[in-house]
């Protein structure tokens, strides 16, 4: 992965991007999990009792998880691309659910989410002020030092 060159105003955008996005995630995922009984009880009460329903509700525990662990991902910067692949998987899904339950205002919202989960995803070269970009600058000066190091052998 090649990034931008240089610290300039697309690498803070895309920064501040990704916080918000991280953050917005991150607190939603957070309220679900606080409340949990809560979230249990309005997401049945939502789904109804039909098949396609009963295989949903298998899944709804473990979401709050989910959602927690990739928003907190993309917040730090860390593995931001497969993060961000994710959380655009999670997103689709749950659109879908929306807009098949006839929510249609949740699923707008989501779509807004995923417009912006999408541009990070295809803008990451911008990725410069993250965990990820900080992990690959130790792995290249680790690298160097073992080709000195052959080197001198």
């Amino acid at each position: 992965m090649t990034y931008h060159g240089k610290n300039d105003f697309p690498v803070y955008l895309y920064t501040i991007f990704r916080i918000g996005l991280g953050l917005y995630l991150l607190f939603h995922a957070l309220d679900h999990i606080i409340h949990f009984n809560q979230y249990l009880k309005d997401t049945e009460a939502y789904l109804g009792e039909d098949s396609m329903s009963t295989v949903l509700q298998l899944f709804i525990p473990i979401v709050p998880m989910i959602e927690f662990f990739i928003a907190l991902m993309i917040t730090m910067g860390l593995y931001t691309r497969s993060s961000l692949i994710g959380a655009i998987a999670t997103g689709i899904i749950f659109i879908i659910a929306f807009f098949l339950f006839e929510d249609y205002d949740a699923g707008i919202v989501l779509l807004y989410s995923l417009a912006v989960k999408t541009l990070l995803l295809f803008t990451v070269k911008y990725n410069r002020i993250s965990a990820d970009y900080r992990n690959i600058q130790i792995a290249e000066k680790e690298m160097n030092e073992l080709l000195r190091i052959k080197e001198q052998l």
